[in-house]
């Protein structure tokens, strides 16, 4: 299963704009380096408290996560 490159690239400019970058695994990711990177965004996503998330850039990536995965 493929993860589109724009997906990729979206989840490198939301790792350089937090913090907390150094908890994911370092590039090159294989596949099972992505699902380790959705599992962490999963966790940011649960402790952020919202329930509705229309301009979480977090949320937005895990959505598109999931919808890759499904293909």
């Amino acid at each position: 299963m493929s993860v589109p490159k724009s997906l990729k690239q979206q989840l490198r400019e939301l790792i350089a704009e937090t913090p907390n970058g150094n908890i994911f695994p370092s590039e090159p990711w294989n596949m099972q380096d992505l699902q380790e990177c959705a599992r962490i965004v999963e966790d940011f996503v649960a402790s952020s408290g919202d329930v509705i998330q229309d301009e979480d850039p977090w949320a937005d990536w895990l959505d598109r996560w999931y919808l890759t995965q499904k293909q």
